[in-house]
């Protein structure tokens, strides 16, 4: 598949998406030239092939919209690398779509992850937190280097649960991913509203 833009002067908002197996890498290169004037990128892809290329600054990105499929131990820090190149990132939003059941161990404790202070993120969404290590270390890095988050809000439902009949089915697997997310919670600063869902 190939992707070309020509000319595309007040490009402000993209989505990468489609086929998941394709590494989101190959978008970013006819995309080069206008990096630096998205405001709204959304991503849809699957966790087991996210690579990126070495971004350029994304200097007006406000919102960073990631959709992904993936295993409880498959891993979501490969993200820091555009959050490290997106000095206005405000919102991140993250929708964690991992179909595992009960019988997986969630995870315990995370990984220490070094990397650059997020200076200007103060919101952050996450839908479908289930407790294991792709989320637990994701939401640990954003608590560590999120310097001025306002709110973070984690919801433990299956984002295609949401609204439907069954979002309140397999309970105790729901329940055993909000205790994960208060257990992060308690490590957030007293400045940052910490809601779970």
């Amino acid at each position: 598949m190939a992707l070309y833009i020509e000319y595309a002067p007040v490009l402000a908002d993209v989505l990468i998406g489609g086929n998941l197996d394709d590494e989101p890498a190959f978008s970013f290169c006819p995309l080069s030239s206008y990096l630096g004037q998205l405001e709204i990128l959304t991503l849809e892809m699957s966790a087991y092939n996210m690579m990126f290329p070495k971004f350029p600054e994304l200097t007006k990105l406000r919102h960073l919209a990631v959709s992904v499929y993936g295993g409880y131990d498959d891993d979501l820090l490969v993200l820091t690398s555009l959050i490290d190149a997106s000095p206005s990132l405000r919102k991140l939003s993250l929708e964690l779509k991992i179909w595992r059941s009960s019988t997986y161990h969630h995870a315990h404790s995370s990984s220490s992850v070094t990397g650059k202070p997020i200076p200007s993120l103060e919101e952050v969404e996450i839908v479908g937190f289930r407790g294991f290590k792709i989320d637990v270390d994701f939401v640990t890095y954003l608590l560590e280097h999120g310097e001025m988050i306002e709110k973070i809000t984690i919801n433990c439902c299956h984002p295609s649960w949401i609204g439907q009949i069954w979002e309140w089915e397999s309970i105790k697997e729901r329940e055993k991913a909000r205790e994960h997310a208060l257990q992060l919670g308690s490590k957030s600063s007293p400045t940052t509203e910490f809601v779970v869902v």
